[in-house]
Protein backbone atom coordinates (compact mmCIF):
# COMPACT_ATOMS: atom_id res chain seq x y z
CA UNK A 1 0.00 0.00 0.00
CA UNK A 2 1.34 3.41 -0.93
CA UNK A 3 2.10 5.80 1.96
CA UNK A 4 1.79 9.51 1.18
CA UNK A 5 2.15 10.70 4.78
CA UNK A 6 5.28 12.75 4.14
CA UNK A 7 3.85 14.30 0.98
CA UNK A 8 0.68 15.25 2.85
CA UNK A 9 2.77 16.90 5.57
CA UNK A 10 4.69 18.88 2.95
CA UNK A 11 1.43 19.95 1.31
CA UNK A 12 0.06 21.14 4.66
CA UNK A 13 3.26 23.11 5.31
CA UNK A 14 2.94 24.76 1.91
CA UNK A 15 -0.71 25.59 2.52
CA UNK A 16 0.16 27.18 5.87
CA UNK A 17 3.14 29.11 4.53
CA UNK A 18 1.11 30.66 1.78
CA UNK A 19 -2.14 31.19 3.66
CA UNK A 20 -4.03 34.21 2.38
CA UNK A 21 -5.01 37.52 3.92
CA UNK A 22 -8.12 39.54 3.35
CA UNK A 23 -8.00 43.00 1.80
CA UNK A 24 -10.25 45.88 2.66
CA UNK A 25 -12.61 47.27 0.04
CA UNK A 26 -10.74 50.59 -0.09
CA UNK A 27 -7.52 48.82 -1.06
CA UNK A 28 -9.02 45.99 -3.10
CA UNK A 29 -8.08 46.46 -6.77
CA UNK A 30 -4.71 48.09 -6.21
CA UNK A 31 -3.63 45.68 -3.49
CA UNK A 32 -4.60 42.62 -5.53
CA UNK A 33 -2.46 43.64 -8.45
CA UNK A 34 0.39 44.63 -6.17
CA UNK A 35 0.37 41.04 -5.01
CA UNK A 36 0.35 39.67 -8.56
CA UNK A 37 3.37 41.73 -9.57
CA UNK A 38 6.84 40.27 -9.78
CA UNK A 39 8.23 39.80 -6.28
CA UNK A 40 11.62 41.50 -6.75
CA UNK A 41 11.93 44.48 -4.46
CA UNK A 42 8.29 44.31 -3.39
CA UNK A 43 6.57 44.03 -0.03
CA UNK A 44 3.14 42.46 -0.30
CA UNK A 45 0.48 44.34 1.66
CA UNK A 46 -1.35 41.13 2.34
CA UNK A 47 -0.70 37.45 2.17
CA UNK A 48 -3.81 36.67 0.15
CA UNK A 49 -1.91 37.14 -3.09
CA UNK A 50 1.35 35.52 -2.16
CA UNK A 51 2.38 32.74 -4.56
CA UNK A 52 0.62 29.41 -4.13
CA UNK A 53 3.37 26.96 -5.08
CA UNK A 54 2.45 23.31 -5.07
CA UNK A 55 5.47 21.19 -4.19
CA UNK A 56 4.04 18.00 -5.60
CA UNK A 57 3.49 16.60 -9.08
CA UNK A 58 1.09 18.27 -11.49
CA UNK A 59 -0.35 14.88 -12.30
CA UNK A 60 -4.07 14.63 -11.70
CA UNK A 61 -3.71 11.04 -10.47
CA UNK A 62 -1.17 12.09 -7.85
CA UNK A 63 -3.45 14.90 -6.72
CA UNK A 64 -6.25 12.36 -6.22
CA UNK A 65 -4.04 10.50 -3.75
CA UNK A 66 -2.62 13.35 -1.68
CA UNK A 67 -5.06 16.28 -1.89
CA UNK A 68 -7.20 17.07 1.13
CA UNK A 69 -10.07 17.54 -1.33
CA UNK A 70 -11.05 14.53 -3.38
CA UNK A 71 -10.95 15.14 -7.13
CA UNK A 72 -13.56 12.97 -8.80
CA UNK A 73 -12.82 10.68 -11.70
CA UNK A 74 -15.07 12.88 -13.84
CA UNK A 75 -12.98 15.98 -13.12
CA UNK A 76 -9.74 14.09 -13.74
CA UNK A 77 -10.99 12.67 -17.04
CA UNK A 78 -12.43 16.03 -18.14
CA UNK A 79 -9.18 17.87 -17.39
CA UNK A 80 -7.00 15.27 -19.04
CA UNK A 81 -9.09 15.35 -22.22
CA UNK A 82 -8.62 19.11 -22.62
CA UNK A 83 -4.92 20.06 -22.75
CA UNK A 84 -3.91 22.49 -20.03
CA UNK A 85 -6.87 22.08 -17.71
CA UNK A 86 -4.87 19.92 -15.31
CA UNK A 87 -3.07 23.16 -14.36
CA UNK A 88 -6.41 24.78 -13.57
CA UNK A 89 -7.18 21.85 -11.26
CA UNK A 90 -3.95 22.58 -9.38
CA UNK A 91 -5.15 26.12 -8.69
CA UNK A 92 -8.73 25.30 -7.67
CA UNK A 93 -8.35 21.86 -6.11
CA UNK A 94 -9.05 23.18 -2.59
CA UNK A 95 -12.37 24.67 -3.71
CA UNK A 96 -14.89 21.87 -4.15
CA UNK A 97 -17.44 24.27 -5.64
CA UNK A 98 -15.18 25.22 -8.54
CA UNK A 99 -14.19 21.59 -9.03
CA UNK A 100 -17.89 20.77 -9.31
CA UNK A 101 -18.31 23.59 -11.84
CA UNK A 102 -15.53 22.05 -13.93
CA UNK A 103 -17.07 18.59 -13.56
CA UNK A 104 -20.34 20.01 -14.88
CA UNK A 105 -18.66 21.60 -17.91
CA UNK A 106 -18.89 25.20 -16.64
CA UNK A 107 -15.33 26.06 -17.58
CA UNK A 108 -14.65 27.62 -20.98
CA UNK A 109 -11.34 26.99 -22.75
CA UNK A 110 -10.04 30.23 -24.34
CA UNK A 111 -6.34 29.86 -25.24
CA UNK A 112 -5.90 33.37 -26.72
CA UNK A 113 -2.78 35.54 -26.48
CA UNK A 114 -1.36 39.00 -27.09
CA UNK A 115 2.36 39.51 -27.56
CA UNK A 116 4.52 42.59 -28.07
CA UNK A 117 7.47 44.36 -26.45
CA UNK A 118 8.89 40.90 -25.83
CA UNK A 119 6.06 40.13 -23.42
CA UNK A 120 3.35 37.52 -24.00
CA UNK A 121 0.06 37.15 -22.09
CA UNK A 122 -2.23 34.15 -22.60
CA UNK A 123 -5.73 33.60 -21.25
CA UNK A 124 -6.05 29.87 -20.74
CA UNK A 125 -9.68 29.55 -19.66
CA UNK A 126 -12.52 31.23 -17.76
CA UNK A 127 -15.37 30.30 -15.43
CA UNK A 128 -18.27 32.73 -15.17
CA UNK A 129 -21.70 33.12 -13.64
CA UNK A 130 -23.99 36.01 -12.67
CA UNK A 131 -21.62 37.15 -9.93
CA UNK A 132 -18.07 36.24 -10.97
CA UNK A 133 -15.67 36.03 -13.85
CA UNK A 134 -12.65 33.90 -13.00
CA UNK A 135 -9.78 34.20 -15.46
CA UNK A 136 -6.89 31.73 -15.61
CA UNK A 137 -3.92 33.26 -17.39
CA UNK A 138 -0.15 33.15 -17.72
CA UNK A 139 2.51 35.50 -18.98
CA UNK A 140 6.13 35.26 -19.98
CA UNK A 141 9.05 37.44 -20.96
CA UNK A 142 12.70 36.97 -21.77
CA UNK A 143 13.42 40.06 -19.70
CA UNK A 144 13.19 39.36 -15.97
CA UNK A 145 12.69 43.09 -15.33
CA UNK A 146 9.17 42.98 -16.81
CA UNK A 147 6.17 42.52 -14.57
CA UNK A 148 2.37 42.70 -14.42
CA UNK A 149 1.01 46.03 -13.13
CA UNK A 150 -2.78 46.03 -13.55
CA UNK A 151 -5.70 44.10 -15.06
CA UNK A 152 -8.86 45.68 -16.46
CA UNK A 153 -12.23 44.25 -17.52
CA UNK A 154 -13.88 46.07 -20.44
CA UNK A 155 -16.65 45.63 -22.97
CA UNK A 156 -15.83 45.19 -26.66
CA UNK A 157 -15.70 48.98 -27.12
CA UNK A 158 -13.08 49.40 -24.42
CA UNK A 159 -15.46 50.81 -21.79
CA UNK A 160 -14.60 49.79 -18.24
CA UNK A 161 -17.11 47.45 -16.59
CA UNK A 162 -18.18 47.67 -12.91
CA UNK A 163 -16.16 45.09 -11.02
CA UNK A 164 -13.83 44.52 -8.10
CA UNK A 165 -10.80 42.27 -8.26
CA UNK A 166 -11.57 40.07 -5.28
CA UNK A 167 -9.05 37.29 -5.31
CA UNK A 168 -5.93 36.26 -7.15
CA UNK A 169 -3.13 33.75 -6.97
CA UNK A 170 0.20 34.43 -8.60
CA UNK A 171 2.64 31.94 -10.06
CA UNK A 172 6.03 32.46 -11.64
CA UNK A 173 6.24 33.63 -15.22
CA UNK A 174 5.13 30.87 -17.55
CA UNK A 175 2.94 29.19 -14.92
CA UNK A 176 -0.80 29.55 -14.55
CA UNK A 177 -2.28 32.34 -12.42
CA UNK A 178 -5.85 33.25 -11.45
CA UNK A 179 -7.76 36.50 -11.04
CA UNK A 180 -11.39 36.79 -9.97
CA UNK A 181 -13.61 39.71 -11.00
CA UNK A 182 -16.55 40.18 -8.63
CA UNK A 183 -19.34 41.91 -10.51
CA UNK A 184 -21.54 44.67 -9.16
CA UNK A 185 -24.90 43.27 -8.07
CA UNK A 186 -27.54 43.01 -10.81
CA UNK A 187 -24.94 43.73 -13.52
CA UNK A 188 -24.86 41.38 -16.48
CA UNK A 189 -21.66 40.68 -18.35
CA UNK A 190 -21.86 41.29 -22.09
CA UNK A 191 -21.07 38.36 -24.35
CA UNK A 192 -18.00 40.07 -25.78
CA UNK A 193 -15.28 41.28 -23.41
CA UNK A 194 -11.74 42.57 -23.44
CA UNK A 195 -9.34 41.54 -20.69
CA UNK A 196 -6.63 44.20 -20.64
CA UNK A 197 -3.24 43.70 -18.99
CA UNK A 198 -0.97 46.60 -18.06
CA UNK A 199 2.73 45.76 -18.01
CA UNK A 200 5.84 47.55 -16.89
CA UNK A 201 9.28 47.29 -15.38
CA UNK A 202 9.85 46.22 -11.79
CA UNK A 203 11.52 49.60 -11.29
CA UNK A 204 8.09 51.23 -11.64
CA UNK A 205 7.86 52.31 -15.29
CA UNK A 206 4.53 51.38 -16.92
CA UNK A 207 4.22 50.74 -20.66
CA UNK A 208 1.74 52.96 -22.48
CA UNK A 209 0.44 50.12 -24.65
CA UNK A 210 -1.84 47.48 -23.12
CA UNK A 211 -1.99 43.77 -23.78
CA UNK A 212 -5.62 43.35 -24.86
CA UNK A 213 -7.26 39.95 -25.30
CA UNK A 214 -10.87 39.90 -26.62
CA UNK A 215 -12.97 36.92 -25.56
CA UNK A 216 -16.54 35.83 -26.23
CA UNK A 217 -18.32 34.20 -23.30
CA UNK A 218 -20.18 30.98 -23.94
CA UNK A 219 -23.62 31.83 -22.54
CA UNK A 220 -24.60 28.14 -22.65
CA UNK A 221 -22.28 27.72 -19.65
CA UNK A 222 -24.21 30.33 -17.64
CA UNK A 223 -26.43 28.95 -14.86
CA UNK A 224 -28.99 31.02 -12.94
CA UNK A 225 -28.46 31.75 -9.26
CA UNK A 226 -30.57 30.15 -6.51
CA UNK A 227 -31.91 32.50 -3.80
CA UNK A 228 -33.01 31.41 -0.32
CA UNK A 229 -34.63 34.28 1.62
CA UNK A 230 -34.30 33.64 5.38
CA UNK A 231 -34.33 36.84 7.50
CA UNK A 232 -33.31 34.59 10.40
CA UNK A 233 -32.50 36.54 13.58
CA UNK A 234 -29.74 35.17 15.84
CA UNK A 235 -28.50 36.21 19.26
CA UNK A 236 -25.05 35.30 20.60
CA UNK A 237 -24.57 36.51 24.18
CA UNK A 238 -26.79 39.57 23.66
CA UNK A 239 -25.15 40.39 20.31
CA UNK A 240 -27.73 40.27 17.53
CA UNK A 241 -27.34 39.50 13.83
CA UNK A 242 -29.64 38.54 10.98
CA UNK A 243 -28.95 36.11 8.15
CA UNK A 244 -30.97 37.82 5.44
CA UNK A 245 -30.50 35.45 2.52
CA UNK A 246 -28.29 32.79 0.99
CA UNK A 247 -27.56 33.03 -2.73
CA UNK A 248 -25.98 30.09 -4.53
CA UNK A 249 -23.95 30.53 -7.73
CA UNK A 250 -21.85 27.97 -9.61
CA UNK A 251 -18.65 29.71 -8.41
CA UNK A 252 -19.59 30.39 -4.76
CA UNK A 253 -22.35 30.77 -2.19
CA UNK A 254 -23.04 34.29 -0.88
CA UNK A 255 -24.28 34.67 2.72
CA UNK A 256 -25.92 38.07 3.35
CA UNK A 257 -25.55 39.01 7.02
CA UNK A 258 -26.57 42.14 8.94
CA UNK A 259 -25.33 43.10 12.43
CA UNK A 260 -27.61 45.03 14.78
CA UNK A 261 -26.20 48.58 15.07
CA UNK A 262 -27.42 48.66 18.70
CA UNK A 263 -25.05 45.86 19.70
CA UNK A 264 -22.71 46.76 22.57
CA UNK A 265 -19.90 45.02 20.72
CA UNK A 266 -18.57 45.42 17.19
CA UNK A 267 -18.81 42.11 15.36
CA UNK A 268 -15.73 41.57 13.21
CA UNK A 269 -16.63 38.23 11.72
CA UNK A 270 -18.09 34.75 12.03
CA UNK A 271 -15.90 31.73 12.77
CA UNK A 272 -16.46 28.29 11.26
CA UNK A 273 -19.19 29.48 8.89
CA UNK A 274 -20.16 26.62 6.60
CA UNK A 275 -22.97 24.87 4.78
CA UNK A 276 -23.90 21.29 5.71
CA UNK A 277 -26.21 18.81 4.02
CA UNK A 278 -26.97 16.67 7.09
CA UNK A 279 -24.97 13.73 5.73
CA UNK A 280 -21.48 14.90 6.66
CA UNK A 281 -20.81 16.95 3.52
CA UNK A 282 -19.83 20.58 4.13
CA UNK A 283 -18.92 23.63 2.07
CA UNK A 284 -16.52 26.02 3.78
CA UNK A 285 -14.83 29.35 3.19
CA UNK A 286 -13.34 29.77 -0.27
CA UNK A 287 -10.98 32.55 0.93
CA UNK A 288 -12.70 35.25 -1.11
CA UNK A 289 -12.87 38.68 0.54
CA UNK A 290 -16.15 39.66 2.17
CA UNK A 291 -18.11 42.45 0.52
CA UNK A 292 -19.23 45.24 2.85
CA UNK A 293 -22.62 46.67 1.88
CA UNK A 294 -22.57 49.11 4.80
CA UNK A 295 -20.91 49.38 8.22
CA UNK A 296 -23.17 46.66 9.61
CA UNK A 297 -24.02 44.60 6.53
CA UNK A 298 -21.74 42.27 4.66
CA UNK A 299 -21.67 39.38 2.21
CA UNK A 300 -19.59 36.37 3.23
CA UNK A 301 -18.54 33.86 0.57
CA UNK A 302 -18.35 30.08 0.85
CA UNK A 303 -17.66 27.26 -1.55
CA UNK A 304 -20.54 26.59 -3.90
CA UNK A 305 -22.96 23.73 -3.21
CA UNK A 306 -24.77 24.59 -6.49
CA UNK A 307 -24.15 21.34 -8.37
CA UNK A 308 -24.55 19.07 -5.33
CA UNK A 309 -28.24 19.95 -4.96
CA UNK A 310 -28.62 18.51 -1.44
CA UNK A 311 -32.17 17.71 -0.28
CA UNK A 312 -31.44 19.28 3.11
CA UNK A 313 -29.16 22.24 3.71
CA UNK A 314 -28.08 24.03 6.89
CA UNK A 315 -25.96 27.08 7.65
CA UNK A 316 -23.74 26.62 10.70
CA UNK A 317 -21.09 28.50 12.63
CA UNK A 318 -19.17 28.06 15.90
CA UNK A 319 -18.52 31.57 17.19
CA UNK A 320 -18.30 35.26 16.40
CA UNK A 321 -15.36 37.63 16.79
CA UNK A 322 -16.56 40.68 18.71
CA UNK A 323 -15.14 43.42 20.93
CA UNK A 324 -16.73 46.10 23.11
CA UNK A 325 -17.11 49.28 21.09
CA UNK A 326 -15.28 51.36 23.70
CA UNK A 327 -12.20 49.13 23.23
CA UNK A 328 -11.84 49.65 19.47
CA UNK A 329 -9.15 52.34 19.74
CA UNK A 330 -5.63 51.61 20.97
CA UNK A 331 -3.58 54.53 22.31
CA UNK A 332 0.23 54.64 22.36
CA UNK A 333 2.78 57.11 23.72
CA UNK A 334 5.07 57.77 20.71
CA UNK A 335 7.98 58.82 22.96
CA UNK A 336 8.05 55.83 25.31
CA UNK A 337 6.29 53.30 23.02
CA UNK A 338 4.03 52.43 25.95
CA UNK A 339 0.50 51.16 25.35
CA UNK A 340 -1.80 53.58 27.15
CA UNK A 341 -5.13 52.02 26.19
CA UNK A 342 -5.96 48.61 24.72
CA UNK A 343 -8.50 45.77 25.04
CA UNK A 344 -8.72 44.37 28.58
CA UNK A 345 -7.61 40.87 27.57
CA UNK A 346 -4.03 42.22 27.16
CA UNK A 347 -3.34 40.34 23.92
CA UNK A 348 -1.63 43.45 22.58
CA UNK A 349 1.79 43.12 24.19
CA UNK A 350 4.12 45.89 23.10
CA UNK A 351 5.01 48.47 20.48
CA UNK A 352 8.25 49.06 18.59
CA UNK A 353 9.29 51.86 16.25
CA UNK A 354 11.63 51.18 13.38
CA UNK A 355 12.64 52.86 10.16
CA UNK A 356 9.48 54.69 9.06
CA UNK A 357 7.23 52.16 10.70
CA UNK A 358 5.34 51.40 13.87
CA UNK A 359 4.74 47.78 14.86
CA UNK A 360 2.43 46.36 17.49
CA UNK A 361 2.62 42.80 18.84
CA UNK A 362 -0.52 40.67 19.12
CA UNK A 363 -0.50 37.34 20.93
CA UNK A 364 -2.65 35.11 18.73
CA UNK A 365 -2.77 31.85 16.85
CA UNK A 366 -0.79 32.00 13.61
CA UNK A 367 -4.02 31.36 11.68
CA UNK A 368 -5.14 34.85 12.71
CA UNK A 369 -2.48 36.26 10.41
CA UNK A 370 -5.21 35.95 7.78
CA UNK A 371 -6.75 39.05 9.36
CA UNK A 372 -5.41 42.60 9.22
CA UNK A 373 -6.21 44.43 12.46
CA UNK A 374 -4.92 47.94 11.60
CA UNK A 375 -4.33 49.98 8.44
CA UNK A 376 -2.83 53.22 9.71
CA UNK A 377 -1.97 55.25 12.79
CA UNK A 378 -3.60 58.59 13.68
CA UNK A 379 -2.25 61.52 15.68
CA UNK A 380 -4.03 63.00 18.70
CA UNK A 381 -6.20 65.15 16.42
CA UNK A 382 -7.37 62.11 14.43
CA UNK A 383 -5.27 62.82 11.31
CA UNK A 384 -4.01 59.75 9.49
CA UNK A 385 -0.22 59.37 9.51
CA UNK A 386 1.25 58.48 6.13
CA UNK A 387 -1.62 56.05 5.53
CA UNK A 388 -0.59 55.26 1.95
CA UNK A 389 2.56 53.42 2.96
CA UNK A 390 3.31 49.75 3.56
CA UNK A 391 0.96 47.76 5.79
CA UNK A 392 1.96 44.24 6.74
CA UNK A 393 2.06 41.38 9.23
CA UNK A 394 4.81 38.96 10.23
CA UNK A 395 4.99 35.94 12.51
CA UNK A 396 7.20 35.78 15.59
CA UNK A 397 6.72 32.58 17.55
CA UNK A 398 3.24 32.73 19.09
CA UNK A 399 2.81 36.39 18.19
CA UNK A 400 1.93 38.42 15.12
CA UNK A 401 3.54 41.82 14.49
CA UNK A 402 1.34 44.29 12.60
CA UNK A 403 3.13 47.16 10.89
CA UNK A 404 1.86 50.56 9.76
CA UNK A 405 3.67 53.61 8.30
CA UNK A 406 5.17 55.99 10.88
CA UNK A 407 7.82 58.56 9.81
CA UNK A 408 10.96 58.17 11.91
CA UNK A 409 12.07 61.79 11.95
CA UNK A 410 8.75 63.54 12.54
CA UNK A 411 7.87 64.80 16.01
CA UNK A 412 4.25 63.66 16.26
CA UNK A 413 2.30 64.63 19.34
CA UNK A 414 0.74 61.82 21.30
CA UNK A 415 -1.11 59.82 22.04
CA UNK A 416 -0.98 57.89 18.77
CA UNK A 417 -4.22 56.08 18.01
CA UNK A 418 -4.80 52.81 16.16
CA UNK A 419 -8.29 51.69 15.18
CA UNK A 420 -8.87 47.95 15.53
CA UNK A 421 -10.49 46.60 12.36
CA UNK A 422 -10.40 43.02 13.60
CA UNK A 423 -9.45 41.22 16.80
CA UNK A 424 -9.30 37.58 18.04
CA UNK A 425 -11.91 37.97 20.81
CA UNK A 426 -14.35 35.09 20.35
CA UNK A 427 -17.81 34.43 21.73
CA UNK A 428 -18.47 30.73 21.25
CA UNK A 429 -21.91 29.37 20.47
CA UNK A 430 -22.97 26.62 18.08
CA UNK A 431 -25.56 27.98 15.63
CA UNK A 432 -27.52 25.90 13.09
CA UNK A 433 -30.02 27.42 10.64
CA UNK A 434 -32.15 25.39 8.25
CA UNK A 435 -32.03 26.68 4.68
CA UNK A 436 -34.09 23.95 3.08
Amino acid sequence: MLDFTREEEELEKTKTAYSQLTISDEQSNHAILEGIKRANGMKAKRKRLLPVKILLSASILMLVFISSVKISDTVAAYAMNIPGLEKVVELIRNDKGLLAAMENDHIQKVNLSDEHEGFKVTIDSVIHDESNLIVFFKYSSKDEKFGLKEIYLMDQDGKSLPFKINKGSYSDKGALSEVRFSLAEDNVLPDKLIISFEMGLNSGKVFEDKWNIPITLDKEKLASKQVYTLNQKIEVEDQKLTVKKVVSYPTHTAIHVEYDPKNSKKIFGIEGLRLEDGKGESWNSNKVDDTWISENERIIYLESHYFSAPKKLYLRFDSIRALEKDELWVEIDPKTNQILKAPKDELLKKVERGSNRLAIQLEANRDFMDHQIILYASDSAGNKIDHKGYVGATLDGHSIWYTVPFPTNENISGPIKLELLDYPAEIRQDIKIKIK
